[in-house]
């Protein structure tokens, strides 16, 4: 399509709406899950073995209920900056976090499958 959007700077063409969400995932993507992602999270999932995971409560809880509930539902979690998640091992818990983030599970199948990731991706 050769239509213009209007933008406050200046009239750019019109690309595909798929060409844009596919730009912007993939740059999200490689961005939150490379070390330096950290500065964009705005919680800490903390592991059964007191190991933290940063993470971005939106996608989380844009990608799974049980994420939604706990950290915008009414309970403590919402509130806190750290949120312990004991039932889960580290390698589970980066897998959950890399699954909300990709919608891949080849981190969750090297992790040691447990009950609670199994009903998260349900």
């Amino acid at each position: 399509s050769t239509e213009s959007v209007k933008t406050p700077f200046t009239a750019m063409p019109a690309a595909p709406a798929a060409v844009h969400e596919c730009a912007v995932v993939k740059a999200l993507q490689d961005e939150l899950l490379c070390e330096k992602g950290a500065r964009f999270a705005d919680v800490l999932l903390e592991s059964a073995g007191g190991e933290t995971v940063p993470a971005v409560r939106a996608i989380l809880a844009a990608r799974s209920p049980m994420f939604a509930g706990m950290l915008f539902g009414d309970f403590a979690e919402a509130r806190a900056n750290k949120v312990s998640l004991a039932a889960w091992k580290l390698t589970t818990l980066r897998g959950v976090v890399e699954f909300c983030y990709t919608d891949s599970t080849a981190a969750l199948r090297q992790s040691t499958a447990d009950s609670d990731v199994e009903e998260l991706i349900a």
